[in-house]
């Protein structure tokens, strides 16, 4: 099915073993969004430009190697929070871990790097009341900033733990917010870097919307 306007929005589609709902508006007249999904998964389309409401336990497409990944917060510190973000592979079959990002609202609020960290680091600052959290990979580090401010640059290879360079070095193209994540409000990438490839393939089922 070509997606040519809005005229779809807010329908529920289903498909073999799937079900899913156009939430957003279309990424454009005459486009086509190209998915690949897994019989288990649910996978939800989203405007990327825009601030989303995060859904927890179902994938979105998105390419942090070419594209920020902002993620806004009001967590008072102390309150015990959770930022939880894993990052996928589009492998076909099952699609593979390819690292984490987790933020605790403790006093003083933590982070963790999956599949790196030996455990909770403290920030190296205070936070503000409200928080727009951007994280950012590069080939050999991924970065952490808050209002834009740079709080922690980590390097893979500084890492004791055997599997965070070769978890790292996969390619992420879809993310996962876990459900034990109590702090995660809206989410978008971040403006005026958007990649231009959109498309989810997290299993074996091809679709063509």
């Amino acid at each position: 099915m070509l997606i040519s306007n809005n005229d779809y929005i807010g329908s529920t589609f289903m498909l073999p073993r799937i079900r899913f709902r156009l939430r957003d508006q279309c990424p454009g007249k005459g486009s086509q969004v190209h998915l690949t999904l897994r019989d288990t998964a649910m996978l939800n389309i989203y405007t990327a430009s825009d601030w989303n409401t995060v859904t927890r336990d179902v994938f979105y497409t998105h390419d942090l190697e070419t594209t920020p990944l902002q993620i806004k917060t009001d967590s008072a510190v102390g309150s015990e929070e959770k930022v939880t973000v894993w990052f996928y592979t589009a492998d076909d079959g099952y699609p593979l871990y390819s690292g984490a990002i987790s933020l605790k609202f403790t006093d003083p609020p933590k982070y963790y790097i999956g599949w790196c960290s030996e455990d909770w680091t403290t920030f190296p600052v205070d936070l503000p009341a409200e928080q727009i959290w951007t994280i950012t990979e590069t080939a050999t580090t991924v970065n952490i900033a808050c209002n834009e401010v740079d709080l922690v640059t980590y390097t893979f290879s500084d890492s004791s733990r055997s599997a965070c360079v070769p978890t790292w070095s996969r390619d992420i193209v879809n993310i996962w917010f876990r459900s034990g994540d109590t702090a995660s409000d809206e989410f978008r990438a971040k403006p005026g870097m958007l990649s231009s490839t959109r498309k989810a393939n997290i299993g074996t089922n091809n679709v063509k919307l």
